[in-house]
């Protein structure tokens, strides 16, 4: 039982890893259109993903990313849309993480992902994988939910500098 539920793991990672529709350097036309309908602005970067700059109502700023390329799982498309909530020359410390962790627990969407950069860096991006054809109201509802979500963890964390690795920052 173990082996067969581990192969369909392994078999599902495989297809989701290779599942990636959609990359090119043209932003996704329906993700275009779908940020227009919402009222959204946005730039696109250099590999056609759209950048959403937000002013947070304390006046902070935060970036969105929404990716253009999609991934299959299954019959479903998803694409990714983030934001970085943390970002330094080394992995978190456990603290950091921890704090990441529990937050993860209180989102009803979305989850903070710990990436390494090409440069060495390290960042938290607080991601939600959505579907592909997520309509305007709801696309607009996550973007502002992951620019406050991530605002307030990089807050948090500049308030707290004693979880952080004071060097990082």
């Amino acid at each position: 039982m173990k082996i067969g539920f581990v192969s369909v793991l392994a078999a599902m990672a495989v297809g989701v890893a290779w599942g990636q529709v959609g990359a090119s350097s043209k932003a996704d036309p329906r993700l275009r259109n779908t940020l227009n309908e919402a009222g959204l602005k946005y730039t696109k970067t250099e590999s056609g993903n759209c950048k959403l700059h937000f002013t947070m109502e304390n006046g902070r700023t935060h970036i969105v990313v929404a990716e253009t390329a999609t991934q299959r799982m299954g019959p479903m498309e998803i694409r990714e849309i983030w934001a970085v909530g943390w970002k330094g020359p080394q992995e978190p410390n456990a603290l950091v993480a921890n704090r990441l962790l529990k937050d993860n627990a209180r989102k009803k969407v979305g989850a903070w992902e710990i990436i390494q950069q090409n440069d060495g860096s390290w960042i938290a991006i607080f991601n939600v994988k959505v579907s592909s054809d997520c309509g305007a109201e709801a696309l607009k509802t996550i973007v502002w939910g992951i620019a406050a979500t991530a605002d307030e963890m990089e807050k948090s964390l500049e308030d707290a500098k004693a979880l952080a690795n004071v060097d990082e920052f």
